[in-house]
């Protein structure tokens, strides 16, 4: 009721009494670092009339109303060639390598394995679209397919822009078992009705209030049991209770980073809401445990790790690279787009029934075309990608790494040994 479109028409009403009530009661655009949680609520809604109740999540949880959540933090250090960089980065660089810290993604590769077994479907919450993109390709590397990110945008360009449409047929995948997980940015984080999520990591967020209400509010979803006729209230409440989904919340930390701030502000969260308790869990253990299952981790080599060092540094200056592959990209899937918009119309033109299954034979056809240059024009974006020229501030980040020849050379960046002579640079 706070929303702009919503507000003037409350503030209009002409009533003896009114009652508002909300399930989510932290708003960012009322949010303030320095405030409790009463202060926050207090501030969002004092306009509306005083706030009469606040029941802490976890009385919800005893209710059997939302799942009963167990969280669970994972530090881990920076690599020393992440740290290295990181001490030569600034502004959202260092967020990027504070997120994609390569023993933050071989933790989560083990987390999201460790409950592969069980079938549980899991959420991986990311800020930005670069992290998005890199997660759901390492998870799909190492776990198999069914991962997907959900999102108001594409690092890249490697994807369509997400809409709200597209999203939404991706929430209704994962919860008809069609997916694993999902990747979300914070556009796809809200109004998400997914009860089967049994894990969530938090990977690279805020510490935002209203962004941490929506994203525990994700796995909190459980199965909802309504009293029966004349039901006791004991009934009706071990019924709820024997029903209850049990789910993980995880924080995946990078020392030394601004990645412990944020973390702060979102156990203080946690803590006002009745979730104080956070289990320490060791990196070490969780990921030496499913390399013993015989889980591949997705930066274990140093190679590897420099091949995606190096997408962090190039990630800001990779727009224009990336829009001419895109164009290529573009122009190459227009012929088969195009051949399945013909066939589809014709389809729907003919009375024929015969030419109808016809039509639907050569269009299964076309789009099967159509997804083979779809993946095409993907290898060669990535390709185009992976082959860009490194900007000089990467060439001197690199250069102070003093990486081996055949690390240099298994990371394509054989051009960091040779530093150039005066007359190069001149």
């Amino acid at each position: 009721m706070c929303a702009e479109t919503y507000r003037p028409l409350i503030e209009k009403l002409h009533a003896t009494r009114k009652l508002g009530f909300t399930a989510t009661p932290y708003r960012s655009d009322c949010y303030t670092a320095a405030q409790d949680e009463e202060g926050h609520i207090q501030r969002a809604f004092s306009w509306f009339g005083e706030v009469l109740v606040h029941i802490p999540w976890r009385e919800v949880e005893a209710a059997g109303l939302i799942a009963r959540i167990g969280r669970a933090r994972i530090d881990v250090n920076l690599t020393p060639e992440f740290r290295a960089a990181y001490a030569m980065s600034a502004a959202s660089q260092k967020q990027y390598l504070a997120a994609l810290n390569p023993a933050k993604l071989n933790a989560l590769v083990a987390l999201c394995a460790m409950h592969g077994p069980f079938n549980h479907g899991g959420i991986v919450f990311v800020t930005h679209l670069v992290v998005a993109t890199v997660v759901q390709r390492c998870l799909t590397r190492c776990l198999g397919e069914g991962w997907a990110v959900l999102s108001g945008g594409s690092a890249h360009g490697e994807d369509e822009t997400h809409s709200a449409v597209q999203n939404a047929g991706l929430v209704k995948q994962f919860n008809d078992g069609q997916l694993r997980g999902l990747v979300c940015t914070n556009v796809a984080a809200g109004a998400m009705d997914i009860p089967d999520c049994c894990f969530a990591v938090d990977l690279d967020t805020d510490g935002g209030r209203a962004n941490m209400a929506q994203r525990l509010g994700r796995v909190a979803r459980t199965q909802r049991v309504h009293a029966k006729p004349n039901e006791h209230p004991g009934a009706i409440l071990a019924r709820r209770l024997g029903k209850q989904k049990e789910a993980w919340y995880y924080d995946l930390v990078t020392r030394d980073t601004e990645d412990e701030s944020t973390a702060r502000r979102r156990h203080a969260f946690f803590a006002s809401e009745g979730y104080g308790e956070e289990i320490p869990m060791s990196a070490d253990s969780l990921v030496g445990r499913v390399a013993g299952e015989g889980v591949a981790l997705p930066y274990v080599a140093l190679g590897s790790q420099m091949v995606l060092l190096k997408e962090v540094l190039q990630y800001n200056a990779l727009k224009g690279v990336c829009a001419g592959a895109n164009a290529a990209a573009s122009k190459a899937k227009l012929p088969f787009s195009a051949e399945v918009q013909r066939l589809q119309l014709a389809r729907d033109k003919t009375p024929s029934a015969v030419m109808k299954d016809k039509y639907a034979s050569a269009i299964r056809r076309a789009k099967g075309e159509q997804r083979q240059a779809a993946e095409r024009a993907r290898a060669v974006r990535r390709k185009t990608i992976d082959s860009a020229a490194i900007n000089e501030g990467a060439l001197e980040i690199f250069r102070a790494l003093r990486l081996r020849t055949e690390v240099l050379e298994e990371a394509g960046l054989m051009q960091v040994a040779f530093a150039p002579s005066d007359d190069e640079v001149d």
